[in-house]
């Protein structure tokens, strides 16, 4: 009955005009797909679509997503300012949200800068030409590597932005007079006049790699505390003003070290 199966199998193999798979019988009577594949298959391949082009691809693939994560990391900190609360001047996400953040844009901006780098090179028709006869020598297109790209990366940013919305939610926001924080996006949010701040806790430590880990928690009366300089670089922009708000609120600074220097001490200490 097997051989029957496998000489129907192979005459269509051959009608087709595709190349037949190598099977065999096992010793249960299963078939079992022996395809000749080794790892030099794929240096070849590799080896047939070599072109100057390509080494570039990989640079500017970089340099396009260091600056697609720059620019989706500013816009995702104003969205939460924007969508939150009237009058607000500052917001940061929360520690672990910052984290799912960071994985999310990082990520999609690899495969956004990437797709951006395949385009730029696609505009310019020497390099499209000379990357398509690339491809062609083993067997495949430039225009087809693409299009597979674009799909892979639009999969994934629908896959990633239910788990990015939900992080984004999470943050605690300032303004002049009030504190505003939400867990997540489901959460209530809760609101805090700056009469119930009960202590400020500045941080200025040593880091591992020898820089300096600055830091600034606020507590309220009822015990709950919140981290402001989870993202550096967005803490210090606005950190004026926030010690301008926070000034008179008593500070706990036993986690400033010595040695601190002074600049830092100012962006955090009130």
């Amino acid at each position: 009955m097997w051989t029957d199966v496998l000489a129907r199998a192979g005459r269509q193999w051959l009608l087709s005009g595709l190349p037949a798979l190598p099977i065999r019988i096992g010793p249960s009577g299963s078939q079992k797909m022996n395809p000749k594949w080794t790892p030099g298959d794929t240096l070849t391949r590799a080896e047939r679509r070599r072109s100057p082009w390509r080494i570039l691809a990989v640079p500017l693939g970089f340099v396009c997503a260091i600056g697609v994560f720059l620019l989706a990391s500013k816009l995702t900190l104003r969205s939460q300012i924007s969508f939150g609360p009237d009058k607000v001047f500052f917001c940061s996400p929360t520690n672990s949200s910052a984290m799912i953040l960071f994985l999310i844009v990082g990520i999609l901006s690899v495969l956004v800068g990437f797709t951006i780098a395949n385009l730029l090179l696609w505009m310019v028709p020497p390099i499209r030409a000379d990357l398509q006869r690339a491809e062609a020598r083993a067997g495949q297109s430039f225009a087809a590597a693409n299009t597979g790209l674009v799909k892979f990366t639009s999969i994934s940013a629908l896959v990633l932005l239910p788990v990015y919305i939900a992080a984004v939610s999470s943050n605690v926001c300032l303004s002049d007079s009030q504190i505003y924080y939400q867990s997540h996006m489901l959460s209530p949010l809760r609101t805090y006049d700056r009469s119930q701040l009960a202590e400020v806790r500045p941080r200025c430590t040593k880091g591992s790699r020898g820089g300096w880990d600055i830091g600034l928690d606020i507590v309220m009366i009822d015990g709950a505390s919140f981290d402001l300089a989870v993202v550096g670089p967005w803490f210090t922009a606005s950190s004026e003003r926030i010690l301008a708000m926070l000034h008179g609120v008593p500070s706990d600074d036993s986690r400033i070290e010595l040695g601190c220097p002074v600049g830092l001490r100012k962006i955090v200490s009130p």
